[in-house]
């Protein structure tokens, strides 16, 4: 008859003192295999089902009963080819093999771990694993070559006009004090991207719980935001939050609102991008009510001037990392109430971070160090 699930005592032991699997455990959860199998009338049980019942991996279990299909019983461990090298690549792979690993990585940083493996056996006849690729790039060289995220350049950035307008803003940053600029941008901040997917299912009844989330759940919220480092008396952040999509006339209404409460000071600088809202429709006149609008003292224009970044150059924008920083510690807080979503949690808590930052004037300026402007601080 079928045993409990997870064997007996004698299982679990040979478990816990052969961590490799002997021949001994294999033959355990052969015979458990069958034993399934005559239960099922017929019907072999599945990875998952002898996993349960013989308390071992999915991996394990899976080949048993692949070495079944294919030998029609489980194989010796010790019987089985040891030509599979071992340890870190250096101890198992040539200079050669290591020199046209590189020329692969060259050729292809995105490649995956099972092209090169593919690649070494049909070159060299030799057999890796793919964890031994991953643990040669990793430990073999003076840096960790760990497949990281990084970031998309579009084709069209180093064109010969785009390439002018770096060169040309570069130059002018270079004789504008830093303490002046001031760097606006917007984010898209989707509510759904900052709470906490993953729960633990009980482990008693293998029961998932759910998460009860109030309808605007999947709201995407616009922050419209400003930036500055040099006037300690002034807000390092400015933003607004609102759940309309950013256009030129709420653009516009922002930096009225701005002037209205004397953000800026005269002859500032403003750094935008070339977003649409920021030149056309009702912006079209933002540069001439920037330059003359009058200042704090009522009587002089504030002779605002705006700049315009180069296309396609956000890491010379360093609102764009005030943003990056934003979502980071949006998903450090707990969004949750007695298990269920507060209510407008995202925006709300956003705005609770960026009026924690817009007092953390030594913060802008790391932010601007990052991103090269580091005249006259």
């Amino acid at each position: 008859s079928r045993r409990p699930p997870c064997g007996s005592e004698r299982f679990w032991a040979v478990l816990r003192f052969r961590p490799g699997y002997s021949l001994e455990v294999k033959v355990e959860l052969r015979d458990l295999f069958w034993a399934m199998a005559d239960e099922g009338l017929g019907r072999r049980p599945t990875p998952h089902e002898l996993k349960q019942a013989g308390c071992c991996s999915d991996g394990f279990a899976r080949k048993i009963i692949n070495e079944i299909a294919t030998y029609g019983d489980v194989q010796d461990p010790k019987a089985l080819p040891t030509n599979r090298p071992r340890g870190v690549g250096s101890k198992s792979l040539t200079p050669d093999e290591e020199l046209f690993l590189l020329e692969l990585r060259q050729e292809k940083p995105t490649r995956p771990n099972i092209d090169y493996v593919l690649r070494l056996q049909e070159r060299f006849g030799t057999t890796v694993s793919k964890g031994l690729i991953s643990e040669w790039f990793k430990r073999q060289w003076q840096f960790n070559a760990s497949k990281k995220k990084t970031s998309n350049v579009p084709t069209d950035k180093w064109s010969d006009a785009n390439t002018h307008r770096y060169l040309e803003y570069l130059g002018k940053m270079l004789w504008m004090d830093p303490k002046r600029i001031k760097f606006c941008d917007e984010k898209l901040l989707k509510g759904a991207d900052f709470f906490q997917q993953d729960v633990r299912l009980d482990p008693i009844t293998g029961e998932m719980p759910t998460i009860d989330v109030d309808p605007d759940f999947r709201n995407t919220y616009s922050i419209m935001g400003v930036m500055q480092a040099g006037d300690p008396y002034s807000a390092a952040v400015v933003a607004t939050i609102g759940e309309e999509n950013g256009d030129s006339e709420s653009f516009l209404m922002f930096m009225i609102e701005l002037v209205s409460i004397d953000y800026f000071n005269h002859e500032d600088i403003l750094v935008l991008d070339n977003c649409k809202i920021h030149s056309q429709g009702l912006c079209d006149i933002l540069e001439d009510f920037l330059w003359n609008v009058t200042g704090p003292d009522g009587i002089n224009p504030l002779h605002v001037l705006i700049v315009w970044l180069p296309t396609r150059s956000p890491e010379l924008n360093p609102i764009e990392l005030v943003w990056n920083i934003l979502v980071q510690r949006l998903k450090t807080v707990d969004l949750y109430d007695n298990n269920r979503v507060r209510r407008d949690a995202a925006p709300r808590i956003a705005e609770t971070i960026l009026r924690e930052m817009a007092h953390d004037h030594g913060l802008m300026k790391d932010l601007y160090l990052k991103c090269g402007y580091s005249r006259n601080w």
